[in-house]
């Protein structure tokens, strides 16, 4: 398995930029190869033979329950302080993710508060 992350740096916004990793996926027969960008891979304008090759999806948003339940698992018990971070994070993943190494980088000295 190879893993890509923010694959629309590659090609700096171009559409033909990132001709590499068309390269690695044609090279690669039978390897899993996942891709992650914010944008979706336009390769079918290029060339329509990817469209039988591609299988891409959308990451929605975490729901504030999904959200909640990871941030208790951490552990954040403190309702109050994951209910703020779960609004503040808008159901983005990264940013739960920043919010709990804040959390467990904080001073032992004092509790958080929201």
């Amino acid at each position: 398995m190879i893993t890509i992350d923010t694959h629309e740096k590659l090609g700096q916004g171009e559409l033909r930029g990132d001709v590499w990793l068309q390269t690695l996926v044609r090279e690669t027969p039978g390897a899993l190869i996942l891709i992650f960008g914010r944008d979706k891979l336009r390769w079918v304008e290029i060339d329509n033979r990817w469209e039988d090759v591609l299988d891409q999806h959308l990451l929605g948003e975490l729901s504030d329950e999904d959200a909640d339940r990871f941030l208790a698992q951490v552990p954040i018990p403190e309702e109050d302080i994951r209910a703020r971070l779960v609004g503040a994070a808008e159901g983005l993943p990264h940013y739960l993710d920043l919010a709990v190494t804040l959390y467990e980088d904080r001073p032992d000295v004092r509790a958080p508060a929201p």
